[in-house]
């Protein structure tokens, strides 16, 4: 994953739902793990609402709410693109849709950015510059690294390309410790299987060949059954499911 080119994806809307009228769009992408191009553009509100985008009031509150440098991207008074040409920019921004399997789109929100921007092409009669199974979800992704969300905000809060910025250092630096945790993992393993070697050598084990064959097929319940001495090391790193016995008494 850490070697794929990654694109995130920020949308200024006025609206919340998969039509929402899109204000502006930022996008970053990531090479080799490091922040690469930028892009950003504003979009005309009338020429996305004749292509069947859609406002609502709640949306329209809360830009009122916020701060005078995001709101200026989004009301109407610096220039903006037609919805056709500022998607038309983002498909060249992302290669001219040449390699597709290659583009790995972030959005934050599995059902938002996406979504929105796909709906958003079809409006307009454009081929979404990306394959649907390369559609990535940010937020999922922090979730599992919440670390990765505490890095400092640069730049003007709700701004499409400052967002995007900001979610493509979180996702550099999740990818980094998703990286650090499948090395552990790859490391624990490997100490797994020297484990299991040295207990079929150093203990005399029956059948060690069988033993072999369990552990290399993933059958350690089977183990458990019929090797009940093996060592806890032939377990972690191996077996998914095992809880090393001082996590297990942590918990009673």
């Amino acid at each position: 994953m850490n070697n794929a080119t990654h694109y995130v994806i920020d949308l200024e809307t006025l609206g919340k739902g998969p039509r929402a009228a899109i204000a502006a769009i930022g996008c970053v992408e990531i090479i080799d793990g490091a922040l690469a191009r930028e892009f950003y553009v504003r979009v005309d509100l009338a020429s996305a609402m004749s292509h069947g985008s859609e406002v609502d009031a709640s949306t329209i509150q809360w830009w009122l709410k916020q701060a005078d440098e995001a709101r200026i991207e989004v009301n109407g008074v610096l220039p903006a693109q037609s919805l056709w040409t500022a998607l038309g920019e983002l498909i060249v921004f992302l290669g001219g849709y040449a390699p597709l399997e290659e583009i790995l789109v972030w959005g934050n929100g599995a059902t938002f950015d996406n979504v929105i921007l796909s709906n958003a092409y079809a409006a307009v009669d454009l081929d979404r510059p990306w394959q649907f199974w390369n559609d990535r979800d940010l937020r999922t992704l922090l979730a599992l690294y919440p670390e990765a969300k505490n890095l400092p905000f640069e730049g003007i809060k709700h701004h499409a390309l400052d967002d995007a910025k900001h979610e493509a250092k979180q996702l550099v630096r999740a990818m980094q410790l998703h990286g650090s945790a499948q090395q552990a993992e790859e490391e624990q393993s490997c100490d797994a299987a020297v484990a299991a070697i040295a207990f079929t050598l150093d203990y005399q084990t029956e059948c060690p060949m069988e033993f072999l064959r369990c552990w290399n097929e993933g059958d350690f319940e089977a183990i458990r059954e019929e090797w009940p001495k093996a060592p806890e090391e032939v377990f972690i790193g191996a077996d998914p499911l095992y809880a090393p016995v001082a996590a297990q008494e942590r918990k009673a």
